[in-house]
């Protein structure tokens, strides 16, 4: 073999390679883009992932660059989606890589891996203590396309949890007391389950309440059972915020109690109907007595008041009646004595109009010295009566 054809049995060689190379750059052109339009299809998924996540959450692609990155993200670690979407993320401390490479190595093998403990640094330098979850997504072939991973702060995430313990702590102390019960109703199955102390309020047993003939409606006093069923017919059907009704509830032993409910829609099927309301039951029946109380006094000043003025309308009745009594008979005998006076015979100088209206005006003045002096002696003041016939009526 000469050295022409050795040459170009070299350069063909070199050519089966390069078409050999080109078609692995092909498949992966093809693989890469199969992954995006994995991604763009998942894009709704990820927007849901985004708004129900508390936790940071970044999604990157097969070669470690951040596709995704939700607000928490932000929040916790202080880059912003301008700084990190399309790039490698710089953020895994120089002691943890052995552990992150590991990690991804089992993920795209195939291996299922299970949330760790592990450490992460923020964009200014602080180290904190994560809690990772992974997860890979495949393109449309069933080919690895990138993973979705989410980092827990355990420091944040251990505070909340306190939190969330200290307020399930405090609603159990409000619960326990035998004044306040907890209740919640599946309405598609009818059932109403109560807090234990509502045996304590009411007197009736677990298995009371389990009981097929039990049944609240039967409880509510016939005067509220109207009002109560509208409350939450209401809400029920969307018409008000929250169900609230006050209405009488029997115990055991017969007694009538006031309750407060108070309630709301915390679930719903696909079609939008409810399907379990809860809330609390509240004892108020010291409050209502007190109302009672309070206004009963109200009503008998009322009542006192108007038996008083009868009264005194009455008695003024019999005094005015006697007082006109005695001046008709004054009235009549002064008459008399001017029509009989000669001096009224005289048509000339005869002052019998002026004499009359004289009189007149001493038997009003009179009148009302006898009214004045009846009224004092029975404490009531004169300026705030009027008399109207014989009855009395208040004018001030």
């Amino acid at each position: 073999m000469n050295d022409e054809e050795t040459i170009r049995e070299t350069l063909v060689g070199e050519l089966e390679e390069i078409r050999l190379r080109a078609a692995e750059l092909d498949a992966l052109v093809t693989k890469f883009e199969g992954a995006s339009q994995q991604l763009v299809g998942s894009e709704g998924e990820l927007t849901a992932l985004r708004d129900c996540s508390d936790d940071p959450l970044v999604v990157y692609d097969i070669y470690g660059r951040a596709l995704y990155i939700n607000s928490s993200f932000v929040e916790t670690f202080g880059w912003s989606p301008a700084e990190v979407l399309g790039r490698r993320i710089d953020y895994v401390p120089q002691e943890c890589w052995p552990q992150t490479k590991e990690t991804l190595e089992r993920l795209f093998s195939g291996e299922s891996v299970g949330p760790f403990a592990t450490k992460r640094l923020t964009k200014v330098g602080r180290v904190l203590d994560i809690h990772i979850g992974s997860a890979m997504f495949t393109d449309t072939r069933g080919n690895p396309a990138g993973h979705i991973v989410t980092l827990r702060d355990i420091h944040r995430w251990n505070q909340r949890q306190r939190a969330v313990q200290e307020s399930e702590q405090r609603l159990e102390l409000a619960l326990n007391g035998p004044d306040l019960t907890f209740w919640s109703w599946d309405v598609a199955g009818d059932l109403l389950e109560r807090s234990v102390n509502w045996s304590e309020m009411t007197g009736y047993t677990h298995e009371d309440a389990v009981s097929s003939d039990f049944s609240w409606n039967q409880l509510v006093h016939p005067q509220e059972k109207s009002i109560v069923e509208k409350a939450l017919k209401d809400h029920l059907e969307g018409r008000s915020p929250q169900y609230e009704a006050e209405y009488r509830l029997m115990t055991k032993t017969g007694e009538w109690k006031w309750v407060r409910d108070r309630g709301k829609v915390v679930a719903w099927d696909a079609q939008g109907n409810p399907l379990r309301v809860t809330g609390i039951q509240s004892d108020i029946t010291a409050r209502k007595r007190l109302e009672e109380r309070i206004q009963m006094p109200s009503h008998s000043l009322i009542t006192a008041l108007e038996r008083e003025r009868e009264k005194i309308s009455s008695d003024l009745h019999g005094k005015v009646a006697q007082d006109l009594a005695a001046l008709r008979i004054a009235f009549g005998m002064l008459f008399e004595d001017l029509t009989r006076s000669p001096l009224r015979r005289n048509a000339a100088s005869c002052k019998f109009p002026r004499d009359c209206e004289e009189l007149s005006s001493r038997c009003g003045t009179f009148l009302m010295h006898c009214v004045h002096r009846d009224l004092t002696s029975w404490g009531w003041s004169a300026r705030s009566m009027s008399i109207a016939g014989f009855g009395l009526r208040r004018t001030g």
